[in-house]
């Protein structure tokens, strides 16, 4: 979707008889705001299992390995758990948004239920990770289960291409507000697992110290015969689990000028650091070449580099000011479900 139609996606929603609107039923917990944005425009939710118990057993019974040839029985049980489809209309269409990670986005089974029970819906699967390693089993899934599904939905325009998915670069999120702390502030946040970026990360954090800038690094997954400059980066051993909470990583973008997206694999995509620094007015220094062509960019905000050493540092430290953050911000629509929901309704039919 062009930048231009963006800013008027919404009109298609918004001037549709009520009666007639569409339903959307969103299953997983995804992060960046995706639910909150999703719920404050009538979107339905799916349920979180908080017995822990109950939940364990959830997983066990519903797990891809043991489901993938023959669905054990009774997962009719958790139907009522996951889902609470009171207001449901079997006389609309309905949008039924699995989000990767969720179990019953892999239970034929359900996926047949849900059709059955709302003779006009559409089913679709979101992917928020790109199918390259870790993530590989995702590509087995989806080609076993594709069939099942109206569309999948991915940011990934390579995925998109290669796999005949549905490809968008705008993520609705509605996050929530934070409290600027002075004394943490930072020019530069980043956070991610180290995977096989961690030579790229240690080479932008010499560059940006070099240039007299405060990092705030936070890098998981790291041996700690690798933790170099450990006395300002802060690392998350393999053989912890403590890290960020993802409410602790909104605060940290909070107290940044510049948020910092190194991907892993060569990748070339929006991960959810672009909505979080676009929501809360950051500037964005990241290695997705791609980012010209997308929705958001304007090099006032946005640089992208594939080098350590071809980052501009002054890029980070020079201010804009109170005219130029709103005459960039206040009109790209940061995180409107309708956007999103209009790129569905207009592409699965």
């Amino acid at each position: 979707m062009a930048h231009g139609s963006r800013l008027t996606a919404h009109d298609h929603l918004c001037t549709q008889d009520a009666s007639n609107e569409p339903q959307f039923v969103v299953y997983g917990n995804p992060l960046g705001g995706f639910l909150t944005s999703a719920k404050s425009h009538g979107a339905f939710l799916s349920t979180n299992i908080t017995n822990k118990f109950i939940y364990q057993f959830f997983r066990v019974h519903t797990a891809w390995k043991l489901n993938r040839i023959i669905e054990l029985p009774y997962q009719f049980l958790w139907e009522k758990l996951i889902l609470d489809d009171t207001g449901i209309s079997r006389d609309k269409r309905i949008y039924f948004i699995f989000t990767e990670g969720f179990r019953f986005a892999y239970s034929r089974n359900y996926l047949k239920y849900l059709r059955k029970k709302y003779k006009d819906c559409r089913l679709m699967f979101y992917f928020r990770n790109p199918i390259v390693r870790p993530h590989l089993i995702l590509l087995e899934q989806w080609n076993f289960l594709k069939d099942y599904y109206d569309a999948g939905i991915t940011f990934n325009r390579s995925d998109a291409e290669k796999l005949g998915l549905l490809f968008t670069d705008y993520w609705p999120c509605v996050l929530p507000e934070k409290n600027f702390e002075p004394e943490n502030q930072s020019d530069v946040f980043f956070v991610g697992q180290a995977k096989d970026r961690l030579n790229k990360v240690l080479s932008a954090y010499e560059k940006l110290r070099g240039a007299g800038l405060k990092c705030d690094f936070w890098v998981s997954g790291v041996l700690d015969s690798e933790q170099r400059y450990a006395d300002d980066i802060h690392y998350v051993s393999r053989s912890t689990m403590q890290f960020l909470t993802y409410d602790e990583v909104l605060q940290h973008v909070m107290n940044t000028k510049c948020v910092l997206e190194i991907l892993p694999f060569n990748q070339n995509y929006s991960s959810l650091r672009v909505n979080e620094a676009l929501w809360y007015r950051k500037k964005l220094l990241t290695t997705n070449l791609e980012a010209p062509t997308e929705w958001f960019y304007n090099p006032e905000i946005v640089q992208v580099f594939s080098d350590a050493e071809d980052i501009d540092t002054e890029f980070i430290s020079r201010p804009l000011s109170p005219e130029d953050e709103h005459r960039i911000y206040d009109n790209m629509n940061v995180g409107d479900w309708n956007i999103f929901a209009d790129f569905i309704i207009k592409n699965v039919h």
